[in-house]
């Protein structure tokens, strides 16, 4: 008898289930159905089964039925594994049967390029259609898109009346409506201000940063530093990145710097690729230059030029990474194309000593004169040394010396001692023993080490300085 039992119940087990008349699924009421679903993914009401939601979800869709197709939809794009190009042809299928948010996750998905290359020219007429049945959201991302003129014409009517919609269907967009009055002449500063207020306080770290900014600059409001701070703050908490770089900013003046560095380095997690250069610098100077390296590595990477020629300094000298002349060169060659002129000076200046990559007089002096032209003063200095070379065919020591004089105004102590070096030996100049000493004194008190030797030996001589 125990035996008889056991199997019934095993053949229970595998039997399928029973229909039920209270499973609308069953009932072929594929809406109601896919309403179940909802329920059972997101545990209201009922103890979530995400499995059974997603089989509920298809049944509705393979029956027709958009809520069901955009449902599916949704899962495929955020639970593993993800399928976002099925996912997409699920949001299609939804908007084409005229379900409203099919068509919005249509345009976030062609806005984000998720599943399909990013193109706001193709996410805008389906975010269009959104915002006209209603969602708030699409109307806000319809609306900078069309104010900025992001892949589709600039059209500020229609920017503005999507972003007047988005306010008014969910407050946390109404950020959205302050940019767009940013634009007008004149501008509204206290009415911008109590927008932002809005969306930060309904929680848009966006809105909370640019209040930040006009509690800073005191723009329709009183100003008020403190409580800038809190708003870079909070908009750094709800993981707004620009708010991050704001914060750190604020926490680097306010000389807290490990408390800056980690404001940095979060929004440097959010692509701010300056901030991981400010970052880097922080953690450089703390004596954490691997840490540094990695951050500058990110910064080089997404093209801030400051970053690659910070790498190259890091790399150059063999701090937090092994020493490789040859790289930090193409990184110096990198950030001086992009128009860093402190990289233009230190290419410049290893392509004139050639020790440790090749020679190249003829490109030392186009990247030292951009430097100098631009008013960086190592660039003046090195390109005066380019034209006192003895060796050099055409050189020009009057031209060199000018340089020097430049430099060393200018604040760079080895320029001084190079100037001092052409008044002691006469290259370029008359000889000038009481001046050259005045000027190897200068140098030295700047700091510039075989200046300060010189003026202890005299007798021995001394190289010029770079």
């Amino acid at each position: 008898m125990r035996r008889a039992v056991l199997l019934l119940a095993l053949a229970a087990c595998g039997a399928p289930p029973a229909k039920s008349a209270h499973d609308p699924c069953d009932r072929g009421e594929w809406t109601k159905c896919a309403d179940l679903a909802v329920a059972l993914f997101k545990g209201e009401g009922m103890r979530a089964d995400k499995a059974r939601a997603r089989a509920l979800f298809e049944r509705a869709c393979d029956h027709g039925d958009p809520k069901g197709c955009n449902g599916l939809g949704n899962v495929l794009a955020r639970e593993e594994p993800k399928d976002l190009a099925l996912a997409l042809t699920l949001f299609q299928k939804a908007c084409a049967a005229g379900y409203n948010s099919g068509c919005a996750n249509v345009g976030a998905a062609y806005f984000n390029g998720q599943g399909v290359t990013k193109s706001s020219s193709k996410a805008e007429p389906f975010l269009a259609r959104a915002c006209e049945g209603g969602d708030a959201r699409s109307c806000a991302v319809a609306s900078i898109i069309l104010r900025l003129g992001d892949g589709v014409p600039k059209d500020a009517a229609r920017a503005r009346t999507f972003a007047e919609r988005a306010c008014a269907g969910d407050v946390e967009t109404c950020g959205v409506l302050a940019l767009q009055l940013d634009d007008d002449t004149p501008r509204d500063p206290a009415r911008i201000a109590a927008l932002y207020t809005k969306a930060c306080n309904a929680g848009n770290g966006q809105a909370c940063g640019n209040l930040g900014v006009l509690y800073e600059k005191g723009d329709g409001v009183g100003a008020d530093a403190a409580l800038a701070v809190q708003l870079y703050g909070k908009g750094c908490a709800l993981d707004n990145a620009h708010a991050c770089t704001n914060l750190g900013r604020s926490l680097v003046a306010a000389k807290e710097s490990s408390k800056a560095a980690v404001a940095f380095e979060k929004a440097c997690e959010g692509d701010e690729l300056s901030s991981c250069n400010d970052a880097a610098v922080i953690y450089g100077n703390a004596e954490d230059p691997a840490k540094a390296v990695a951050l500058l590595e990110k910064s080089c990477a997404g093209g801030f030029a400051q970053g690659c020629n910070n790498l190259a300094v890091l790399v150059h000298l063999g701090r937090g990474t092994k020493r490789d002349p040859l790289r930090a060169a193409n990184l110096f060659a990198r950030a001086c194309d992009a128009g860093t002129l402190a990289a233009c000076a230190d290419f410049g200046a290893m392509l004139l000593v050639g020790t440790e990559i090749p020679q190249d007089l003829p490109r030392a002096e186009t990247v030292l004169a951009k430097a100098c032209d631009g008013g960086d003063m190592n660039g003046c200095n090195g390109l005066g040394g380019l034209y006192t070379m003895p060796s050099r065919v055409k050189a020009d020591g009057p031209k060199g010396v000018a340089l020097f004089d430049k430099a060393c105004t200018g604040g760079i102590p080895a320029a001084c001692s190079n100037l001092g070096w052409a008044y002691e030996d006469g290259t370029g100049a008359k000889k000038d023993p009481k001046r050259a000493k005045a000027l190897f004194e200068k140098a030295c008190a700047g700091g510039n080490a075989p200046a300060c030797e010189h003026l202890k030996s005299p007798q021995k001589g001394m190289p010029k300085s770079t």
